[in-house]
């Protein structure tokens, strides 16, 4: 059956024909209502099945095919409808005859206008609750600290949580997950380029669109932290089932393991079977220790199992140990003359590829393996941390863990277990990060692609290797040598800016020492002229003196040998009344202590620590047997100045602090009466004092 042209437009006779056919066939609906309604009345006396229930609408799909059937039917009666065609048709779809009508209708019209036929529901975008407007062109002007969820966004537009959400389902507004990246230098734009040129098959460099190398030469190394749990972790239940309980003693304390891990790119045969699974070890950096105590859990001497600090010996000692005896054992036969390469970062504790002990140890073993360094602040180069890495703890995170022996059985167990075309896979993502890494001039700040390799490796046409672009090998190539260029101009400036301060130097020195020389004589000679003048000042100031000594000399000697014997028996009186004095108190003091030292001997000398400890400079200890003497005097005068601490240590009512007084002041207190009293303390512990306290001076009270 040929279907005629939907947008068939009838002649005016076949119009007519057609709208006096539809108004007889109204005509015809109309008595076979009133045929059915004298029909339904007489069924209403017996019981009837119950009705079906036709649907209320029809979606666009079903409205299109009741159009073009109802079409056809006309078209294949000659532009007629038999009586029978649309309650066909409506019973077809379970629709009312009114719908199908309609849908007729509206094709009618729509032709009779020139327009194309479009029998869909108009309903869409006019039924229901208004949008609510919400300027969203604001977005880009608020912080991203204040948008980083929904709801915060929503307070900062004004509008509802909700609201925001239905646009986020509309695609209005996209979700970012932004990740910390290294900062990077221009030297490390430039090295991370030249990395992926070197990436690149010399073979295939002058065709339009070179290729990477297989890179199933190169191993990559490096290290990883494995937990046995993490802080947080998300759990599916039933509505009836309890939530987990996860305790630890200290969550910055959860036990983890550092990995040595090395891969290299898997092999296949042309059937698709792996012949090397690229998965040549993974070595955990920990030690057997005996216990030193015995617990609960165990007896003393058990060995434990504990994690050892990573340092370049460390790391020498894996590499040569565990490293390259792994790699001979695994490495395909056919590469046995092929250099092997072994990539690592740049952290200190990887050796450095200049190390002898490295390449002692694997020029014996037969193979030749070269040690380079990837860029520096480049994880996105080595397949360990743009991948493997991540997919490897997700699988370990599946398991539960209590101790680190089976914290490192599961990794183990999930390293070996690993499947190797994902690992593959993961290879040809790092060539594709290499031409995006290429195309932004080095720059990190770029999206991974997705070349959906899944797709590829079902039908059976995943590449080998990726190809580059003609245009970003040709960019890649011009920005390395722009600065190349640019760090060669830098150099040749600045050798030639030192070479011109050298010349300026010794040209400025050869012109300015003769001025220099003559500025030296004449300082010389200024010198020698006022060195002159100050002997002679001098030499003319010392004979005035001598002169003048001299002739009052004469005059006043007796008076000064009368002087001079005046002092010489002062002195001795005050020596001898001193010694005297202090004769006796050393006698009192010696006969005080041996009284009291059978009794007080443990606070005595508790006593004398303190007495050594607190004694300050230029102050006395004195014990005095008054036990009236004025507390208040004991604090404010017997106290060093400006030290209350000091007066509150010596808490017992006989021990007081006194100033040393000096030998002028001890020789006018000896001259002085007994009953006068002189006061030698500090002007302001002096005025601080009462009018009324008095000091009592005499050897044997104090």
């Amino acid at each position: 059956m040929v279907i005629p042209d939907l947008n068939f437009t009838p002649t005016g006779e076949e119009q007519e024909e057609i709208i006096t056919w539809e108004v007889d066939q109204n005509a015809e609906m109309g008595e076979q209502h009133e045929d059915h309604d004298e029909e339904d009345a007489e069924m209403d006396e017996k019981p009837a099945p119950q009705a079906v229930r036709h649907r209320k609408s029809l979606n666009d799909q079903q409205k299109y095919a009741a159009y073009v059937a109802m079409h056809a039917l006309c078209m294949s009666n000659g532009g007629k409808f038999r009586k029978s065609d649309k309650k066909q048709i409506a019973t077809f779809f379970k629709a009312d005859i009114q719908i199908i009508q309609r849908i007729w209708k509206t094709a009618m019209r729509q032709i009779g206008q020139g327009l194309e036929v479009d029998v869909s529901n108009k309903k869409k975008g006019r039924c229901g609750r208004k949008p609510i407007n919400v300027d969203l062109a604001r977005i880009p002007t608020i912080p991203l600290n204040k948008r980083s969820t929904i709801r915060s966004l929503a307070w900062q537009l004004g509008a509802s949580p909700t609201t925001l959400y239905r646009r986020f389902k509309l695609k209005q507004i996209k979700r970012c997950s932004n990740s910390l990246k290294p900062a990077l230098t221009e030297s490390n734009m430039m090295a991370r380029v030249q990395f992926c040129l070197d990436n690149l098959d010399e073979a295939t460099k002058g065709n339009p669109e070179p290729k990477f190398t297989t890179m199933h030469n190169v191993v990559h190394i490096d290290e990883k932290w494995f937990m046995m749990t993490k802080e947080n972790r998300n759990y599916y239940l039933l509505p009836e089932e309890e939530e987990p309980t996860r305790a630890v003693q200290n969550k910055n304390c959860i036990g983890k393991v550092m990995f040595l891990t090395a891969v290299a790119r898997p092999r296949f045969d042309s059937a698709g079977k792996v012949t090397f699974s690229g998965k040549i070890g993974i070595w955990p950096f920990v030690k057997e220790i005996p216990a030193a105590r015995r617990s609960e859990n165990r007896p003393r001497g058990t060995l434990e199992t504990k994690s050892i600090k990573v340092t370049r010996e460390v790391m020498r000692e894996f590499f040569i140990e565990k490293v390259l005896p792994a790699i001979k054992l695994v490495w395909p036969e056919d590469d046995g003359g092929q250099t092997i390469f072994i990539q690592q970062d740049n952290a200190k504790p990887h050796i450095l590829p200049n190390d002898h002990a490295f390449a002692e140890a694997a020029a014996n073993i037969g193979l030749v393996i070269k040690l380079i360094q990837q860029p520096p602040n480049s994880p996105d180069l080595n397949v360990l941390d743009l991948g493997f890495f991540r997919s490897l703890q997700s699988l370990t995170d599946t398991r539960s863990p209590k101790t680190l022996k089976y914290l490192i059985k599961d990794v183990e167990e999930e390293f070996d277990d690993y499947d190797s075309s994902k690992l593959n896979k993961i290879f040809l993502s790092l060539q594709a990060c290499m031409v995006e890494i290429m195309n932004h001039g080095g720059e990190i700040q770029y999206d991974t692609p997705h070349g959906h390799k899944d797709v590829l490796e079902r039908l059976k046409i995943l590449p080998t290797r990726l190809k580059c672009p003609l245009q970003v090998y040709q960019n890649a190539l011009k920005a390395v040598a722009a600065a190349v260029a640019k760090q060669a101009e830098t150099t040749q400036a600045q050798e030639t800016q030192a070479a011109e301060e050298t010349q300026a130097d010794t040209s400025s020195g050869t012109s300015k020492q003769p001025k220099q020389r003559k500025r030296k004589r004449i300082e010389v000679g200024t010198s020698l002229a006022e060195q002159a003048e100050a002997t002679q000042a001098q030499e003319t100031q010392a004979a005035e003196e001598t002169q003048v000594e001299a002739s009052s000399s004469r005059s006043k000697q007796p008076k000064q040998r009368k002087r001079k014997r005046m002092e010489v028996g002062t002195s001795l009186a005050e020596q001898a009344e001193a010694t005297q004095a202090q004769e006796t108190q050393a006698a009192k003091e010696t006969q005080a202590e041996a009284s009291s030292s059978a009794s007080k001997q443990p606070k005595q000398r508790k006593r004398k620590r303190m007495e050594v400890e607190l004694v300050p400079t230029g102050y006395t200890f004195y014990r005095r047997k008054d036990t009236n003497f004025s507390n208040r005097w004991r604090r404010k005068g017997g106290g060093s100045p400006g030290s209350s601490n000091m007066s509150r240590t010596c808490k017992h009512p006989q021990q007081i602090w006194r100033r040393d007084l000096t030998p002028s002041e001890q020789r006018e207190r000896e001259l002085l009466p007994a009953a006068t009293c002189l006061d030698f303390r500090s002007p302001s512990a002096a005025a601080s004092s009462n009018a009324g306290d008095s000091r009592t001076e005499g050897g044997g009270e104090e």
